[in-house]
């Protein structure tokens, strides 16, 4: 902001996350004062995902024509070169629901209630169901996997590198988004949902309404529930499991939606926004 104020350089200002709002009132009136001039100075506004930029336009008043979405997306390298062997750390002969990451504080909702009602439900599937969270999990995952009702079953993998994470994508039966906070799913995706897409296995988004909906629904990827909705997630848990588990090379439903998200092609849209603030500016 103060380079364009004092050079008048062209600006393109590049919001990989949202800006949420703090608790504090002068923390959150201060941060607001910054973020004003920052998207009314800059000659072109890039956003990760439709809710963020859609927050810009109503509460800033800044115009449509001056943001551009430019998702996040995965590089089609790492999938081309993944190891078609099964992932290592996944046991063979269950069906494996994986999330990879950080879990955030609360973002699982009542999936875990709903796991073990299917459970409570349908005991067999205790003997052929595993829950995997590859990442790093908050106090809800660490409780569950500590629960004798999910022993054995909820396992916590810790942080591995890219290569394996890949391969274990694409092993896995069932991808996992946690997203339980309403305010992070209407302004934000996580940057994994890419890789899961073309990973091409199924997907159960545990989410509140936002782009990461839009995303599985137009990618015919697989479930999308909220977060506290109990019975919709024993349903979808349900779903899954009734499919089996996944053999062969897995591939996107729809690989010419996922493709829009290839980095190479991404990188062409974040061109085309320099090229036009140059161009505006000469």
């Amino acid at each position: 902001l103060l380079l364009k104020t004092c050079l008048g350089i062209p600006w393109v200002a590049e919001f990989q996350d949202p800006w949420y709002a703090p608790s504090r009132p002068w923390r959150r009136w201060s941060e607001r004062a910054l973020l004003r001039p920052i998207l009314t100075t800059a000659d072109a506004v890039i956003t990760t995902c439709k809710g963020l930029a859609r927050e810009f336009e109503q509460s800033f008043g800044i115009p449509g024509n001056k943001l551009t979405v430019i998702n996040n997306g995965y590089e089609e390298n790492d999938f081309s070169a993944a190891d078609s062997r099964r992932s290592e750390f996944l046991a063979p002969g269950y069906f494996h629901f994986s999330h990879f990451g950080t879990v955030y504080p609360g973002f699982s909702g009542c999936f875990f209630d709903a796991l073990k009602a299917l459970f409570r439900e349908s005991p067999e599937l205790r003997d052929r169901v595993r829950v995997n969270v590859v990442g790093f999990p908050d106090e809800t995952v660490r409780q569950a996997a500590s629960d004798a009702e999910f022993q054995g079953i909820v396992r916590l993998h810790g942080f591995v590198d890219h290569a394996m994470a890949i391969t274990a994508m694409r092993s896995s039966d069932c991808l996992l988004i946690f997203l339980g906070n309403r305010e992070v799913a209407r302004l934000a995706v996580a940057g994994k949902t890419y890789e899961y897409l073309r990973a091409g296995r199924p997907i159960l988004a545990v989410t509140y309404n936002g782009d990461t909906v839009e995303l599985i629904r137009e990618s015919q990827a697989g479930w999308a529930v909220s977060p506290d909705d109990t019975q919709a997630i024993q349903q979808a848990l349900r779903d899954a499991v009734s499919h089996g588990p996944q053999s062969g090379d897995p591939s996107p439903i729809r690989l010419e939606f996922v493709e829009q998200f290839r980095y190479d092609r991404l990188a062409g849209k974040m061109a085309e926004v320099l090229n036009s603030v140059v161009s505006d500016g000469s």
